[in-house]
Parts: C-alpha cells; sequence; structure tokens
C-alpha cells in the first residue's frame, strides 16, 4: 500500500518516462507520462520506444525529463576496484572506443572473462559460473551491488555481468549502457545520471534530462496485489487493472482512455506491464510518498555502484 507522505515532493518535471529494457528490441517498451497545467501526468499507453539513440531527444523537446531504465546502472564496488575504476560515469563517458567494445562483447563459454571484458557467456554451451567468478577474480556475493542484494523478504536481484538463461540482465545493461548511457554523456551536457551526478533533486533543477535505474518489482507491493499472481498471466494482469489505476490516481497521474481500455484487457505483455509500474513508481518517488532509498553516507554507491530508485536501503 502507498504510504502517507514521506518526505517533501521533488520538482516535477515536464515529462516522466520510464522504459522496460532488453538487449532485443522486441523485448521493450516505454511509458510516456506529461505534467499537464492542473499538477497532473497525463499517461499514455505503453509502446516502442523507437530508436535509442533517438529517444533522449525526442523527450527533452517537451521540457525537463526524468527517464529511468530497468537495467544496471553502476557496477559491483569490488569489481571496480579490481578494475581501477572510480567512477562510473567517467568511466562511461571516457573509456576509448576500441576499450569499450571489448569491454561490453560477452566472452565466449570456454574462454575465461576478464576485468577488461567481464560480460559472459556470449551463449550457452560449456558456459560455468565457476569459470566466470576465476576469471573475474571476485566471489559470487561481490559481484552484487549493494542494491541488488535481497533480504529475508525479497530475493537477489540480478548479477550485472551475466548474459544467460532467466537472470540475463547483463544483456540489457550492455545494450543499454552502449547504445542509450554512453552516447547521452558523451554527446550532451543536459543529462545528469543519478546518484553518480547527486541528489535527485538537484539534478531536477540542474539538467534538462535525468536518468535513473529503477527495478519495477521494488513498486509492486504499491499495487496492494493478491498473494498469487503473475505479471506474465495476461488475465493476472488485467485482474489489476482497478489497482493501477488506484495507483495512479494515488500519485497524481489520469490514464487515456486508450490505456485503461488497455489495462482492462491485460495490456499486451510484462514489458508493458513494467513499464507502466515503474513510471508510478518513479512519480510516488517525486510526490514524497516514497523516499528515493539511496544511503546518503555511502561514497561507494555515489561514485560506482549507483542505486535503484526507491529501493530502501534500511530494508
Amino acid at each position: 500500500m502507498l504510504r502517507e507522505r514521506l518526505s517533501e515532493p521533488l520538482a516535477l518535471p515536464a515529462v516522466i518516462a520510464h522504459a522496460d529494457w532488453s538487449a532485443n528490441e522486441r523485448g521493450r517498451s516505454v511509458v510516456v507520462a506529461r505534467l499537464a497545467g492542473d499538477g497532473h501526468y497525463r499517461l499514455r499507453p505503453p509502446a516502442a520506444p523507437g530508436p535509442p539513440g533517438a529517444l533522449i531527444g525526442r523527450l527533452a523537446a517537451h521540457g525537463t525529463v526524468l527517464l529511468g531504465f530497468d537495467f544496471p546502472i553502476g557496477l559491483p564496488c569490488r569489481f571496480a576496484e579490481r578494475a581501477a575504476i572510480r567512477s562510473f560515469a567517467a568511466f562511461l563517458r571516457d573509456t576509448d572506443p576500441a576499450a569499450w567494445r571489448r569491454f561490453i562483447l560477452p566472452s565466449l563459454p570456454d574462454a575465461a572473462p576478464s576485468l577488461a571484458a567481464p560480460f559472459y557467456p556470449r551463449r550457452a554451451g560449456g558456459a560455468a559460473r565457476a569459470k566466470f567468478l576465476s576469471g573475474i577474480g571476485v566471489g559470487y556475493r561481490d559481484l552484487l551491488r549493494r542494491c541488488d542484494r535481497g533480504t529475508a523478504h525479497r530475493p537477489d536481484a540480478c548479477m550485472t555481468f551475466w548474459t544467460l538463461g532467466a537472470q540475463q540482465c547483463g544483456r540489457a545493461a550492455a545494450a543499454g549502457w552502449d547504445e542509450v548511457l554512453r552516447p547521452a554523456l558523451r554527446e550532451r551536457d543536459d543529462v545528469g545520471l543519478w546518484p553518480f551526478d547527486g541528489p535527485l533533486g538537484p539534478l531536477l533543477r540542474r539538467y534538462r534530462v535525468t536518468i535513473a535505474e529503477t527495478y519495477p518489482r521494488e513498486f509492486y507491493p504499491l499495487l496492494d496485489p493478491p498473494r498469487r499472481w503473475s505479471k506474465r498471466r495476461r488475465d493476472d494482469r488485467a485482474r489489476l487493472a482497478g489497482n493501477v489505476t488506484a495507483l495512479a490516481d494515488r500519485v497524481g497521474a489520469v490514464p487515456d482512455a486508450a490505456l485503461v481500455s488497455a489495462l482492462q484487457d491485460g495490456l499486451d505483455g510484462d514489458h508493458d506491464f513494467d513499464a507502466l509500474v515503474g513510471l508510478l513508481g518513479m512519480l510516488a518517488v517525486l510526490r514524497g510518498h516514497v523516499g528515493d532509498g539511496c544511503p546518503a553516507d555511502d561514497p561507494e554507491v555515489h561514485a560506482v555502484e549507483g542505486w535503484m530508485l526507491g529501493r530502501d536501503a534500511a530494508a
């Protein structure tokens, strides 16, 4: 359930967008909300994001933007230490093209990954976690960022560099860094990366576009879902239509008629569902109902690891 306001509302950008991102373009979905004169955001149905290189410019044409992506934005601090990376934002922006291509290309299953090429494996067949960890030179838990680590009430999130099977968020991370984040930081001077460039409030005032990592699953409790449900079942998504519209109302968002109809029909897939829930969670943070969660006193988080917007560090 949505709590009473935890903090003062933040500056409201003209546009909020949230993208459910994968390495495969067919698995990508973005929801965009625009601020109206009455202080409410108008929500449209999920849609394909289009060419990655054009996404930020298209959104920024309408004013200030808070843009969320559900791929990892940051590096595990133990990996960063071994690789001599002191700033994730600077690493994205300044790594030379040849080294960058090597870094994001997953290693073959029979080749050990390394600090210079940590993503693994490029394909199935002979891949082994032991080989992966040996190549990187750290233990499995050391490859989870602080915000990736689970608790008694929630499982670990995906490991950043793994690219195979159901836990292959490494492919989405490599694609997102290469197609969106690195070009934005290298080609524009009006893009801020949270929390690396500062707290959320100042970033929203300072930059035309502020980018943050999200984890839609973190916002599922705001929907007050039934005990047993799955975002992958269309009927379950349709049964949550009322919960989604109620959450939208509580965070000051108004779905248009097309979105209401799509919700009642269960949306087109779980990518659309996560894109929408992620955006409503971002708006809950902006409105002050949910804290951004980022530990203020952890220099490793702010320099290299990053944080998932809305994930409670105290939990």
